[in-house]
């Protein structure tokens, strides 16, 4: 039987008023706990249970919107929560970066107003987060970035990063498609051009296919992660080379999944379509034979991990810098693997 994920439910949400001083206006505020409350001041008030010696965290998401970062949130503020109740930290606060790498900047100014002593962090662009890890070293603070990295991360060993390698699932995307077919002609449907993760997705495929001259790339476009922008470039392609296109590679399930859905709906099952993520809606589609294969980079181990060893930090353990998640690549032949592998 499927075990289906847990919809997350978002609680909590809090509008401060801040002192003309600080300029910023009203600003939404998360709390996992109904404990802390932004005075008017803008000071941060917290129960006895929080002491001058007790740690804050301030959780940067990416945003709240795809299934993918839905997930990986969820992961994290379970770990949050639980460390909150241990007394393991005073309090912890969500800001949503609704994918902005300049509102997420923001979001960390007004998180260290709140106190914030330790961070978490998943990125919406690498250069545009560089100051956010660089303001964190300034600080002396603890932070781990998950999936999406900062282009500076690795310029401090005392930061934690946890992910897959991108660059080798989408080598693992081409291997697949080439253990099906001789060659022939593919194109690639990349997430957003100046977003590191899709630039390592994009080039793996490149990586490998180069190589062969019986693959021919017939086109290649960044969609955004956009699955509307998907259906329209897949819809071209099918038009302009017909069956002479024999495979899509994909940034992503959301891509994959409206492209497959094109091919399906022309009658073009003979087009292979490859996705990255494993979200439940593309298994289900992989489970039905409508979509070949995605790689899993497992939402829940990564985001637990990487909040994990925020809390060995805060409580002075050494963490190594660097914390690998494994791909799996994820076929109609193995999906129980997936299904064996989601949270209850």
């Amino acid at each position: 039987m499927k075990r289906k994920f847990l919809s997350l439910v978002r609680v909590m949400a809090v509008v401060a008023m801040l002192v003309a001083i600080v300029g910023c206006g009203a600003k939404e505020q998360k709390t996992g706990q109904s404990e802390t409350e932004v005075t008017k001041q803008g000071a941060v008030q917290t129960t006895q249970q929080s002491q001058s010696d007790k740690r804050i965290v301030g959780f940067l998401e990416k945003n709240e919107v795809d299934v993918y970062h839905v997930a990986l949130n969820s992961a994290v503020t379970k770990v949050l929560k639980k460390a909150k109740s241990d007394g393991v930290i005073a309090d912890y606060f969500v800001m949503d970066g609704q994918s902005d790498p300049v509102k997420q900047n923001n979001q960390m100014e007004e998180l260290i107003n709140m106190g914030c002593t330790d961070f978490i962090c998943i990125f919406a662009e690498g250069e545009g987060a560089v100051p956010i890890v660089t303001r964190a070293a300034e600080l002396g603070a603890n932070l781990v970035n998950v999936d999406s990295m900062a282009a500076n991360i690795d310029d401090y060993e005392q930061f934690v990063r946890v992910n897959p390698d991108n660059t080798a699932a989408s080598n693992m995307q081409a291997d697949y498609a080439m253990s099906l077919l001789d060659g022939g002609g593919y194109c690639i449907l990349s997430g957003i051009s100046g977003n590191m993760v899709a630039q390592q997705r994009h080039n793996g495929v490149r990586e490998v296919l180069d190589k062969n001259d019986s693959w021919k790339l017939l086109d290649e476009q960044w969609a955004d992660w956009d699955p509307e922008k998907s259906v329209k470039l897949m819809e071209d392609w099918l038009s302009l080379y017909g069956d002479n296109l024999k495979v899509v590679f994909c940034g992503n399930d959301t891509m994959a999944i409206a492209a497959a859905g094109v091919c399906n709906a022309a009658g073009r099952d003979d087009i292979i379509v490859i996705g990255i993520d494993a979200i439940e809606s593309a298994i289900n589609m992989i489970e039905n034979g409508e979509m070949n294969a995605t790689i899993w980079q497992d939402s829940n181990l990564q985001a637990t991990t990487a909040a994990e060893m925020l809390i060995e930090l805060i409580k002075g353990e050494k963490v190594d810098h660097y914390i690998e998640i494994p791909n799996t690549l994820i076929t109609k032949e193995n999906v129980d693997k997936w299904y064996a592998g989601q949270p209850e």
